[in-house]
């Protein structure tokens, strides 16, 4: 079986600075914090709190996790992507909020990621922090923290979108690997503060190892079955085999592909899986 859904609210929905996938399919999973600076920022009313500064400042994200709930204010399957990075595929846009980019503190992962992730191929994820200590939104400080509630609600569900979608452990990456904006923190402000976000790579990872072996495959290795495919134009790639997974292009005419995999009435192709005209 799969990962498990985790239980998420798709009521607080947020309409701006969204735009369609086109033909790209999230290929990244960004992390995020809302610099809450209380420590009951991960509350009900934390969240509302944040998901009112998005709408104020026209700022978006897929998905917000507090402590008690997952909100998500975009769905990724519906082939929407936002703009919450910061930074267009192609584009290196460095951080400029004082205090807040490397000219604070260039960490060791700081925009590893510049020009290759960007809006139109990431799914981005808030996390609700807390703080102790100084009550200012200063990302330097060594307050910043995610309770445990909260931190395991984020575990669940990018665990779940890596099963969802087909996106590698390795793929899921800071905001801070994009622009070098220090966000979250606590994960990046600091020398050897990127262990907690290897060890937060690392709780995913357990996650989707205990997924059993008959999950279908996400990217095949050849295999002897392989052979060829008849697909329709207009036909469908998808992420997964299965209509309901997210779109990952469309044929622009009846053409015949090499699929190495089949699997439920579909073929792995290098588009994606496709079903036989």
């Amino acid at each position: 079986m799969a990962v498990s859904k985790p239980s998420i609210s798709s009521i607080h929905k947020l309409w701006s600075n969204i735009t369609r996938w086109g033909r790209n399919a999230p290929a990244y999973i960004v992390i995020h914090f809302t610099s809450g600076f209380s420590q009951n920022s991960d509350s009900t009313a934390g969240m509302l709190s944040a998901w009112k500064s998005y709408a104020e400042r026209g700022s978006n994200a897929h998905y917000l996790v507090g402590k008690s709930a997952i909100w998500e204010m975009v769905n990724p399957k519906t082939h929407f992507c936002t703009y919450s990075c910061g930074s267009r595929v192609g584009k290196k846009n460095v951080c400029e909020v004082p205090g807040w980019g490397p000219a604070a503190y260039k960490g060791p992962l700081s925009m590893s990621h510049a020009g290759v992730a960007g809006h139109a191929n990431t799914i981005n994820v808030e996390i609700c922090s807390c703080k102790t200590g100084r009550k200012k939104c200063d990302p330097m400080d060594d307050g910043w923290y995610f309770s445990d509630e909260t931190y395991m609600n984020a575990v669940q569900l990018v665990a779940w979108l890596c099963d969802e979608f087909g996106i590698k452990v390795t793929n899921i990456i800071m905001h801070n690997q994009i622009t070098g904006k220090l966000c979250p923190a606590m994960w990046c402000n600091k020398p050897g503060a990127e262990a907690g976000f290897e060890t937060f790579k690392q709780n995913v990872a357990t996650l989707l190892n205990e997924i059993e072996e008959d999950t279908p495959v996400k990217s095949p290795s050849p295999m002897p079955e392989g052979g060829m495919v008849n697909v329709a134009a207009d036909s469908f790639f998808y992420s997964k085999p299965s209509t309901d997974a997210p779109i990952v292009a469309q044929s622009q005419a009846a053409t015949i592909l090499p699929y190495t995999v089949s699997k439920n009435g579909f073929y792995y192709t290098d588009s994606g899986w496709v079903q036989s005209a």
